[in-house]
């Protein structure tokens, strides 16, 4: 068996009707596999990484052959997509293309059926890994000798399961026996770093000796020393200060000689943000409203699907402002006509 070649202690069976379909799951001794759900055209699992990845959702796929009843298919992917929070990972036998770049010989695919399948990916937020080899991964010869080749099986994966196993491969192999591909797919996680750094302990004692304004800790070298002392030139070149505009031109004067240090402007800014907030706020504020409206006004420029705007403005335009709310409370007026801007596009 199967099973058995392949060192596999424990599995799950869907059978075949007749001579076609048939589904089956292998896991290893040692990994925990609960199975959520199967049918005769998917196998639904969540799966623990161990301590350092946690629990992940997998999914074996196989779209339906007829075309009249694959919108059925992408309903479920996206039933499934709901089932659960975790990273998710869906491989298999799609039955279907994304694009005219992926099928060779024979009609053209209907540009619908191909929408409809990207349409399902982007709203259950899917990115495909890739591959590496052949690129079709489905073969057809016509009794009139013309060639059909495909890519219909792919692996797909939210941006948190790629962010779990980041060096994930899929891999295309060849068989002289199969119309399909066989797919292997890698799941290397990032190599941790084995040496671990020696530990700092703050004394706070330190903090008690009245001798020391500050306090700069680095390794005893001279390559240290030296990036050290380019550092405090460099601060010492930077001081900066401002003034109201009621402070005499004397004092102003008195103070900058006295520290060396320039005077900037009221909306001059430091770490991407305002150094400092007057009446007028969206003035202080407006790059906010550029910044998203120079977004939006590219995407309008491609053709996207609903899914696709939305993944684009919760993921982009909606992080935009975040930083900047996080320190300051920006003006009701500006938080509207970024809505409107959203509602528009």
């Amino acid at each position: 068996m199967v099973k058995d070649k392949c060192n596999m202690k424990d599995d799950l069976f869907v059978p075949s009707i007749g001579k076609s379909g048939g589904l089956a799951l292998f896991w290893k001794e040692g990994v925990i596999v609960m199975v959520q759900t199967y049918s005769q055209t998917h196998i639904d699992a969540l799966v623990d990484g161990g301590a350092n990845v946690g629990w992940w959702h997998f999914t074996g796929f196989y779209g339906n052959p007829d075309t009249a009843k694959r919108p059925e298919s992408w309903a479920k992917l996206k039933y499934l997509k709901g089932t659960s929070s975790l990273p998710w990972l869906t491989i298999g036998d799609f039955n279907e293309i994304i694009g005219t770049s992926e099928k060779e010989g024979g009609s053209d695919r209907p540009r619908q059926q191909m929408t409809n399948f990207v349409e399902t990916i982007n709203a259950c937020r899917l990115r495909d890994l890739g591959y590496t080899g052949p690129k079709f991964t489905w073969n057809y010869g016509r009794a009139d000798s013309v060639q059909i080749r495909e890519r219909l099986d792919r692996a797909l994966a939210t941006p948190e399961w790629i962010s779990l196993f980041p060096l994930a491969k899929l891999y295309h192999l060849s068989s002289s026996v199969l119309d399909h591909a066989p797919l292997v797919l890698r799941m290397t996680q990032q190599p941790s770093c084995i040496r671990q750094k020696k530990l700092f302990w703050f004394e706070s004692m330190w903090l008690k000796d009245q001798r020391y304004d500050s306090l700069i800790f680095c390794k005893a070298s001279l390559e240290e020393c030296d990036a050290l002392q380019k550092v405090l030139r460099v601060y010492e070149e930077e001081i900066k200060g401002r003034f109201s505009s009621n402070t005499p031109t004397t004092i102003k004067e008195e103070i900058k000689g006295r520290f060396g240090a320039q005077v900037i402007k009221q909306h001059e800014k430091y770490l991407g943000l305002p150094s400092l907030v007057g009446r007028n706020k969206r003035n202080s504020f407006n790059d906010i409203k550029e910044k998203v409206g120079k977004k939006v006004a590219g995407w309008k420029e491609k053709m996207l699907s609903k899914a696709g705007k939305e993944v684009l403005i919760k993921a982009v335009a909606q992080a935009i402002p975040t930083y900047t709310m996080s320190c300051f409370k920006i003006p009701d007026s500006l938080c509207d006509d970024l809505t409107g801007m959203i509602r528009n596009f």
